[in-house]
Parts: C-alpha cells; structure tokens; sequence
C-alpha cells in the first residue's frame, strides 16, 4: 500500500468504524489544518476529542480542549496527530498505550520525522461487534 496518499474509498471504510477521534496538536486558529479537520468532523456527527495542553478550559467547535490523549474520558477510536517532527515520537508512543487503532500523522516536512517513524501510519480499526452497529 502507497502510505503517501490514500484513496477516498479507503479512508471512508476506516472512518466508518471510528466514533471518537482524538486530535492531537488541534488549534484555535481558523487557519490551521487542525481547526479545519476537528471542525469538519465535529460537523458530520463525530465525538471528537481536541488535545492540546496550551488550550485547556477553551473551546473548538464546541468541545472542550483536553491536555493529552490519557485525560479523554472515553476510548479513542482514532488519533490525528498535527504536531511538530520532534514531538511525534513522544506522541506516539502515548498513543501505543491507550490502545487506538488508527493513527494519522500530519507534518509539513514529513521527511524529518525520522527514522522509525512512517510518513503516515494509518491501520485499520477491527469492526466493532454485530450488537455496536
């Protein structure tokens, strides 16, 4: 599979089985990426979680900003990541032991996320029990 780019068809069966998405790095700011995907999905009936530790006690789209992915007080279906090079190694790893599933990682230079680390990492989510659908 070509981790640079995914087809619409793939991204829509990952986020069908998604409910709770967590993003990482969401801003404030109506100019950044990661305003425009929390908003969107918050939009189009998804519970998500905006984590951002610069933002706590403010608001995007009407969700509360959480300080990291271990203060969401539910699980998490899927994480976006919009967060410097440097910082997605740590983030990550937080991510490895919530137990999501999906991950995306957003950067504008993903050539210096460095070894270890894939441009994008986006797995499948298991489908949810028949009794969830």
């Amino acid at each position: 599979m070509n981790h640079d780019r995914y087809d619409d068809a793939y991204i829509r069966d990952i986020l069908s089985r998604c409910r709770t998405i967590a993003v990482v790095g969401a801003s404030p700011n109506p100019a950044r990426p990661s305003f425009f995907v929390t908003k969107y999905l918050s939009e189009r009936g998804f519970e998500v979680y905006p984590i951002n530790p610069g933002q706590v006690g403010k608001e995007i789209a009407g969700r509360a900003f959480y300080g990291r992915l271990a203060d969401v007080p539910v699980p998490i279906d899927m994480v976006d990541v919009f967060r410097a090079p440097a910082f997605v190694p740590s983030v990550s790893g937080e991510i490895g032991w919530t137990g999501v599933n999906s991950r995306t990682i957003s950067s504008k230079r993903p050539q210096r996320l460095g070894s270890g680390v894939q441009r994008l990492s986006l797995s499948r989510t298991p489908k949810p029990p028949a009794d969830v659908q």
